[in-house]
C-alpha cells in the first residue's frame, strides 16, 4: 500500500468516527495516536521553510527612516540543488548584497 493509499485510509476512518474533519485535525490525531511521525528530514524542512518566512519578515529602518528587509537570501547551484544562503545586509559582503539584489 503506498504511503497516500494510507493516507486516506487514516483520513477515511478518522472521518467515520468523527465526522467532518480539517486535515490539521485528522493529522493531530494521527499523531497523537502514534499513527504517523514525521521523518527527521520533514521537521528540518518544515523548520527551515519557517525560518526562511521569518527572515523574509524581519525589517528595519535605514538611515533615511526608510523600511527595508534586513536579511537577504542568495540562491546558488549546487549538484542539482538551489540552497538560499541568508545573511544581514547589515553585516553581510558587498558580493552577497549585489548578488541579492540582481536576484530579485
Amino acid at each position: 500500500m503506498s504511503l497516500t493509499e494510507q493516507f486516506q485510509k487514516l483520513a477515511s476512518t478518522y472521518i467515520e468516527e468523527h465526522g467532518r474533519s480539517t486535515p490539521s485535525e485528522i493529522a493531530a490525531w494521527l499523531v497523537q495516536n502514534g499513527l504517523w511521525e514525521p521523518e527527521p528530514s520533514d521537521m528540518i524542512g518544515q523548520c527551515a521553510r519557517l525560518v526562511a518566512r521569518a527572515m523574509r519578515q524581519e525589517y528595519i529602518r535605514d538611515p533615511q527612516g526608510r523600511k527595508v528587509r534586513a536579511k537577504h537570501a542568495v540562491t546558488t547551484h549546487d549538484a542539482g540543488t538551489q540552497p538560499a544562503f541568508w545573511d544581514d545586509m547589515r553585516t553581510a559582503t558587498r558580493e552577497h548584497m549585489a548578488i541579492a539584489f540582481q536576484q530579485r
